[in-house]
């Protein structure tokens, strides 16, 4: 997978969000980008149900595992359950600071406990030939400075990791998730940094990743581009990503209005008509339909209508109603 992360676009693994369905609708919406899974702990993984959080559509595909461990024997056994589901990748969060995750000795804490990680990444290595990658942040704590943050990095490297996802923000461990994405401000040049004094790495900047002029003043600086919140809270701004890195790495016109402004209508259109499609046979499985449709909530986010199509989708929800309400939900796209 390592040779598909030049200037690549990531969907960042979101607990309570990156779900099999959403999953699916952001490679109907993306299909160059990489897709991740919420994050599974090595305990649900070796003792829970490992259809339920490991069976994915084939037409996901690359999809990366994101794990949360730090006991190097679980992580292996966890490993060799996943790469036997047909995943492309593992991905170790060092990364989240909930006080939860902290409990359990693993996320961003790992962050101070380089050999525990270094132990995993080996550990995980033996037993498999998928990439291993690393989710992190660019520091925790007062342990922030850039010369911490280097070793950190070269010792994954050297330890078999050669892709990083590196969020621009530093972890501070007593703060809540929400308020770790809002106080420790970004600093964008740590990232640009570390790929630059690390040229044979692939460095794939997180957080903030929110806007198409984010992407163009960065595309030459890291190896790609990984999306979180702006993934489910405007979705299709995941299009204009995907087409202007997938231009980028073809060496054609990258002019930023040719991706910000078409007129896209009609694939929108076959967007949400693939994806009904898909929900509809999901459905018939024994999947609900508010689960199914509430990836399509903000496919509208900033449009003139936005409103009559949330409106609709809520009403295809209450009534279970996927396919028979099909072309009035189209028709809000029609009428933009």
């Amino acid at each position: 997978m390592t040779s598909k992360l030049s200037k690549s676009l990531h969907i960042a693994p979101m607990m309570g969000y990156t779900n099999r369905h959403f999953r699916y609708l952001m490679r109907l919406i993306a299909p160059q980008s990489i897709v991740y899974t919420e994050m599974i702990t090595t305990g649900a993984c070796l003792f829970g149900n490992q259809a339920t959080l490991l069976a994915f559509d084939k037409a996901e595909s690359p999809i990366v595992c994101q794990i949360g461990g730090s006991n190097p024997q679980e992580c292996a056994e966890s490993v060799k359950i996943i790469e036997s589901y047909g995943y492309s990748g593992i991905n170790l969060n060092v990364g989240c600071p909930s006080s939860r995750v902290q409990q359990g000795s693993i996320g961003a804490c790992l962050y101070l406990k380089p050999k525990i990680v270094q132990s995993c990444i080996e550990a995980m290595s033996d037993v498999t030939q998928l990439p291993i990658t690393i989710k992190c942040r660019i520091g925790v704590n007062d342990l922030d400075d850039y010369k911490t943050l280097l070793n950190f990095v070269q010792m994954c490297y050297d330890s078999g990791v050669k892709c990083l996802q590196l969020h621009a923000r530093k972890a501070i461990l007593n703060l809540s998730p929400k308020a770790n994405r809002l106080i420790p401000p970004l600093n964008y040049q740590y990232v640009y940094n570390i790929q630059n004094d690390m040229p044979e790495c692939n460095i794939i900047l997180n957080g903030g990743v929110n806007t198409l002029d984010t992407v163009i003043s960065s595309i030459g600086k890291v190896s790609g581009f990984m999306v979180g919140r702006a993934a489910y809270q405007n979705p299709w701004l995941l299009r204009a990503f995907d087409s202007y890195i997938s231009t980028f790495n073809n060496c054609e016109s990258t002019d930023r209005d040719r991706f910000s402004r078409r007129d896209n209508t009609s694939e929108r259109i076959k967007v949400v008509d693939d994806y009904l499609s898909y929900a509809e046979s999901q459905y018939k499985l024994g999947v609900s339909s508010r689960v199914l449709l509430r990836p399509l909530a903000n496919l509208c986010h900033s449009l003139h209508h936005a409103k009559r199509w949330r409106h609709t989708l809520n009403n295809m929800m209450q009534t279970n109603t996927i396919m028979k309400d099909k072309e009035c939900l189209l028709q809000c796209l029609v009428n933009q």
